[in-house]
């Protein structure tokens, strides 16, 4: 049955696989296209799954290493025969694992089931990501003009709850705004 599957599957891929060898270049552009949009919105989904299978296999592991050695310890403490440096040894180190592997497959299991953290907001400031202020007012240009000889100091800050502050020195009648980050950008700017 599964053989039947699998040759099938092979033949569709190989059909699809031709089907795009001999297309167009407009109809491979269009497949193309389609494919990314379609992958572009499931990536975040994978992304997160595959994250949550590997804890989740990370802790299989453990918790199968540390019943194994509570298990091994078990033996130990029922076997009626005498004791050997190695029993002892061994104890000792089924003791460890057994602390040392139950905390990490708590751990992983706490991040198999946790939720993600919230995206926080980047920092203002990085490369190839520019910070737009808007200037706006109601002064004549000659103000402004003297404002610009002058020199016109902005300051742009991060207090600790994450917002962005900005003033400016030397613009009197101005007002600054905070624009939001555009489309292409991933900056946001809170007021």
């Amino acid at each position: 049955m599964s053989y039947e599957f699998l040759l099938s599957m092979v033949a569709v891929l190989a059909a699809g696989a031709w089907h795009y060898g001999s297309s167009g270049p407009d109809k491979r552009e269009n497949f193309r296209r389609w494919l990314s949009e379609h992958t572009r919105r499931a990536k975040p989904v994978v992304a997160s799954s595959a994250l949550r299978l590997l804890f989740l296999c990370m802790f299989a592991g453990a918790a199968a290493i540390t019943w194994s050695s509570a298990k091994e310890i078990y033996d130990f403490r029922m076997s009626p025969e005498p004791i050997s440096r190695k029993d002892v040894f061994m104890l000792i180190l089924n003791t460890f694992n057994v602390i040392a592997y139950a905390g990490a497959s708590g751990a992983f299991l706490l991040l198999t089931v946790a939720p993600f953290p919230k995206q926080r907001m980047p920092l203002v400031l990085t490369e190839g990501k520019p910070v737009r202020i808007r200037l706006q007012g109601s002064t004549d240009a000659e103000s402004l003009k003297k404002a610009l000889h002058e020199g016109i100091t902005v300051t742009i800050s991060i207090d600790s709850k994450r917002q962005v502050h900005i003033a400016a020195d030397n613009l009197d009648g101005i007002s600054l705004n905070q624009l939001p980050a555009t489309p292409s950008s991933s900056t946001t700017i809170k007021d």
